[in-house]
């Protein structure tokens, strides 16, 4: 028998329903301690998608849960005359409430709100208070408003971020004004610490340095180089030198651990190194293990992971790493990456991390689609995505691919161009760019092979290339190319945009395919390229020791002054034993 007490409230909708009957003797057994399934319900799912419980997203302040309750229109032959919908936001009013820490406030809002449609005047707060498991929260009452009151969702949107906005300001406000201020004392230049360069101009502690590379090109083989050179306190590539022995934390968020086993062997293997030399101070983790995400897409828009900064920090302080190596950033987020507010916030956290823990953070990424067809000339901006990436690094180095024209220039076949690098820095805030410097893959064999796979793997290992000198051409060539020029009626111009430049004969005496005055630059074949910069060179070689001269003349048909190219000190033709044509021994000039 129901008492007085225990009466359900008057019904939202004659008559009683099946359902609606079922739901007053469920609160009924709750409240009377009977045994049974749960706690008063609105039928929404408790649980996430993944199985995980849901956590009511909070309400913003108690001042503004109240004014989201007073635009709810809550009166006879409303929104809220089915109990269902009444009890459903009950639940949401008090899992933003709980979520936020204001369960009293709420509670006496949330009865004078359901107190305006009328009936037992006990029925909210028991309703409330058998409340255990709340499933909904802020985002349930708002999407409610909309529904019901769209002018009061407005209003009620407009007051949070008039909150927000007085909270920022008065936290920046604080900022200033208890922030240091004070005219700049005098200061030696030798009290300033260095910067800490900590591998060569690309690797500084504290600040975050990017390595942009089209895929497949062989970032994560140079990184595993200089991971090592770090780690052994070696100059693995002549140039790039540790400034002591570094302990390095490698975390690849692509390959398994077995893929960087291989690159790390085979690079060790072709520099004559032992697990010995790296004396436990290099550490490679990889994603498939260790599921490190850095940011994602939230309700509100691009957001840190929690806790997983915090995280990062305190691993890097406790191993005393000074060098953090991510590849590839596109693995460590799932932000989109052409948004500038989306990078600003991944990078702002990758400088926490390198600020806070101390450390060089190396951030190893790709190049767009339209960079990686020209690398040269898409120079820092290579990277993929926004710009804020690039700006925010204060080292970026692109990896660029030997082009045909590099090939015919210094004698490599094309089959073999594939496995020539070069790296830029195109952009170094902190140390003058250098100029680019030469890799080339080499091919190291694990003998590891076993089984159906008995060749093994063969791992490429990046190591510093030097490219060969231009020739300048030889004292014969010379003599062949003086004998020429004083054998013909013509004169020959400097500037190679003249049909009678000088390197047009001198391509012809030596037999050198240049495609002539008459091709265009861009139908020449990369070996007519290099064979055209083998003459450039020659000629400026030629004149600046005197070879040729150069001197200004009138053209008697155009009536015009020109530069033309004469034969000028005559070629030393050496013999076997070292003497000239009159037996002379040879000397200077």
């Amino acid at each position: 028998m129901l008492t007085e007490n225990t009466k359900p409230r008057p019904s939202r909708t004659a008559p009683l329903n099946l359902t609606h009957l079922c739901f007053e003797i469920k609160n009924i057994a709750i409240r009377e301690g009977l045994p049974g399934r749960g706690g008063a319900s609105s039928g929404a799912s408790r649980t996430a998608p993944g199985g995980s419980p849901k956590t009511p997203h909070a309400a913003p302040s108690a001042e503004i849960l109240q004014m989201a309750l007073d635009a709810l229109p809550n009166t006879p032959g409303g929104a809220f005359d089915s109990r269902d919908k009444w009890v459903h936001l009950a639940h949401a009013v008090k899992g933003a409430a709980v979520a936020s820490g204001i369960e009293a406030e709420a509670r006496k809002g949330f009865v004078q709100w359901s107190l305006q449609w009328g009936g037992d005047p006990d029925e909210p707060g028991r309703v409330w208070d058998g409340i255990t498991d709340a499933a909904t929260g802020w985002g349930t009452i708002m999407r409610t408003l909309e529904a019901v009151n769209p002018a009061g969702h407005a209003s009620v949107k407009l007051a949070i971020a008039e909150a927000a906005y007085a909270g920022q300001a008065a936290t920046n406000a604080a900022a200033i004004k208890c922030s240091p201020f004070a005219p700049v004392r005098p200061i030696a230049s030798r009290q300033i610490p260095p910067r800490a360069w900590l591998y060569g101009f690309t690797t500084i502690k504290g600040f975050v340095s990017f390595l942009v590379a089209p895929g497949g090109v062989g970032k994560s083989a140079l990184m595993m180089v200089e991971a090592v050179a770090m780690a052994t306190g070696r100059e693995l590539l002549s140039g790039e030198k540790p400034v002591r022995t570094l302990r390095v934390w490698m975390h690849n968020a692509e390959d398994d651990q077995d893929e960087m086993d291989r690159r790390l062997t085979a690079t060790l293997l072709h520099f004559r190194l032992t697990d010995a030399d790296l004396n436990g101070n290099l550490f490679m983790t990889s994603g498939r293990d260790m599921k490190l995400q850095l940011a994602r897409m939230g309700r509100d828009g691009p957001e840190i992971i929690p806790s997983v900064v915090d995280a990062l920090v305190e691993r890097l302080l406790s191993q005393k790493i000074d060098v953090l190596i991510l590849d590839p950033l596109g693995a460590l987020h799932t932000l989109p990456e052409n948004s500038n507010e989306a990078a600003n916030l991944l990078s702002g956290a990758l400088r926490e991390i390198a600020h806070r823990a101390g450390v060089a953070v190396v951030v190893l990424h790709h190049a767009g689609k339209a960079a990686a067809t020209d690398m040269d000339a898409a120079g820092a901006g290579a990277s993929r995505g926004a710009s804020a990436f690039v700006d925010a690094a204060r080292v970026v180095r692109q990896l660029v691919r030997m082009t045909g024209k590099e090939a015919a220039q210094f004698g490599i076949a094309e089959a073999d161009r594939r496995d020539f690098l070069r790296v830029e820095n195109g952009k170094a805030n902190l140390a003058r760019a250098d100029n680019g410097r030469w890799l080339r893959m080499v091919d190291v064999p694990l003998a590891n092979g076993a089984g159906l796979w008995p060749l093994g793997d063969r791992v490429g290992v990046v190591e510093r290339w030097t490219p060969p000198t231009a020739n300048p051409g030889t004292a014969s060539d010379l003599a062949r190319v003086q004998a020429a020029i004083m054998a013909s009626p013509r004169r020959f111009r400097a500037s190679q945009r003249s049909p009678d430049w000088i390197g047009w004969l001198m391509a012809d005496v030596l037999a050198l395919d240049t495609g002539g005055p008459s091709a265009r630059k861009e139908d020449r074949t990369p070996a007519q390229a290099g064979a055209l910069a083998r003459v450039r060179a020659m000629v400026a070689c030629w004149v600046q020791s005197g070879g040729l001269v150069e001197r200004h003349e009138r053209d008697d048909e155009s009536r015009k002054s020109w530069i033309y190219v004469f034969a000028g000190q005559p070629a030393v033709l050496l013999g076997p034993d070292g003497t000239d044509a009159d037996g002379d021994a040879e000397n200077a000039e």
